[in-house]
């Protein structure tokens, strides 16, 4: 009996060189197909963004004619035929959410505070010595220094509405262009 070590033969080394080579042949393979996913994906998701795109701009593009239809100047806001309601709200104010974070907190000064189990900021009084400006930041009034940390909707935002009257929900649709 030979105690010498057993060492890696020719015939096991050219077995296992061989699966070596067809692994590395599959793996290209699934690298080339999910290259291949990834492009085709991307292909799809952008010939259908296109199309939502082009589908949205008909929409404003309907929805600015339809509001130039509602005479605003007589009182109007909205108007009904036998196809659904079209409705047009205008904000007077500007508006926004104040936030309840430490964050938030710590950069509101202390005279917009309010002081109960938990400190908190007396929302109606912070809106009132603040306003919102076109790009959404809010400021306070007097100084005119941005807070930090919210963002809001502008005074003379028009938003418009189509509530079809065959009841199909998912033609609902509400479109928002800024009015100055």
């Amino acid at each position: 009996m030979d105690n010498t070590p057993q060492t890696f033969n020719e015939e096991r080394a050219g077995a296992a060189m061989l699966l070596e080579r067809e692994l590395k042949q599959a793996m290209i393979e699934l690298q080339e197909i999910n290259a291949n996913e990834k492009s085709e994906t991307d292909a799809i998701k952008e010939f259908y963004k296109t199309k939502r795109d082009k589908a949205q701009a008909r929409i404003d593009e309907i929805y600015v004619k339809l509001e130039s239809w509602v005479n605003k100047e007589a009182g109007e806001k909205s108007f009904k035929t036998s196809l659904g309601r079209f409705q047009t709200t205008t904000t007077k104010t500007g508006s926004w959410v104040v936030p309840n974070t430490k964050s938030f907190m710590s950069k509101v000064p202390d005279e917009y505070k309010i002081q109960k189990t938990v400190e908190s900021i007396d929302g109606k009084k912070i809106k009132a010595d603040t306003t919102v400006t076109p790009d959404g930041k809010v400021i306070f009034n007097e100084t005119g220094e941005v807070l930090e940390g919210v963002t809001g909707t502008p005074a003379g935002k028009t938003t418009t509405k189509f509530y079809p009257s065959d009841g199909f929900k998912e033609g609902v649709k509400e479109w928002a262009k800024d009015k100055k």
